[in-house]
């Protein structure tokens, strides 16, 4: 069975920061699909979403302090 990687998620501390990093410093552009609350950036075959790590705790049922050591 062929395995294939199409959507990678990171719960970030601040999603401002990282957006500016990935489109400043990588020069990657978002996807349209990119709001206030998301990142969502197209890289070959995947897409690397960024989202803020409390909204990434709540989505896993964790508590924030949990969502800190994650990663």
């Amino acid at each position: 069975m062929n395995q294939y990687l199409h959507l990678i998620t990171l719960g970030v501390k601040d999603l401002d920061r990282s957006r500016s990093f990935y489109t400043e410093i990588l020069g990657w552009t978002p996807s349209t699909a990119s709001n206030d609350g998301a990142a969502f950036f197209h890289a070959g075959g995947v897409v690397l979403s960024l989202f803020p790590r409390k909204a990434s705790a709540e989505d896993a049922s964790i508590g924030p302090e949990e969502a800190a050591s994650v990663g």
